[in-house]
């Protein structure tokens, strides 16, 4: 099965951590949709990002493929179970259709945070990171200023923390 990571899934090591048998496919696109930080995270102690549906705006990402045991540790690490009410997981999972580097289309789950009351923002150092783990897989730069827009800091400061490594910890 395919799986689009848009988040701190995107940092290939901690990817590997996580999903030992994942295998990255490529870059890929998701249409009609947009980044957000919706939801807070007592972990990293500030807002987290998501993707929410935006008509005529694309979010970029990493595909992976995984197999049955990956998609399970991905479930329990993302706060996903099925069989709970969906308000009631950290985040849902769903089939989205993405387009990868070589323009063919494919269907992959992805993981949908549920908003939280009053998220707060994202910290610099979080931001950093996921932009230093876009720039890692080899996202296009409008992406990477995209997420940089999220910062508290002009944008090209914000891409300035990135390339330093002024990055947060990967939790």
């Amino acid at each position: 099965m395919y799986y689009f990571a848009y988040g701190s899934n995107l940092d290939l090591l901690q990817m590997q951590l996580r999903c030992p048998g994942a295998q990255f496919v490529s870059t890929a696109r998701l249409e009609g949709y947009r980044v957000c930080f919706p939801r807070k995270s007592f972990v990293r102690d500030c807002a987290v990002i998501s993707i929410e549906p935006s008509p005529g705006e694309e979010v970029w990402g990493a595909l992976y493929e995984l197999d049955g045991t990956d998609i399970a540790r991905l479930d329990e690490r993302e706060g996903y179970d099925k069989r709970r009410d969906r308000q009631l997981n950290q985040r849902n999972r769903m089939t989205v259709r993405v387009e990868g580097s070589d323009e063919r289309a494919v269907l992959a789950e992805v993981y949908v945070a549920v908003p939280t009351i009053n998220p707060g923002l994202p910290t610099p150092h979080y931001v950093g990171y996921l932009i230093a783990s876009a720039a890692e897989c080899g996202l296009p730069k409008s992406h990477l200023e995209k997420l940089a827009e999220h910062m508290p800091v002009p944008p090209s400061e914000a891409l300035a923390i990135a390339e330093r490594g002024e990055t947060a910890v990967a939790a």
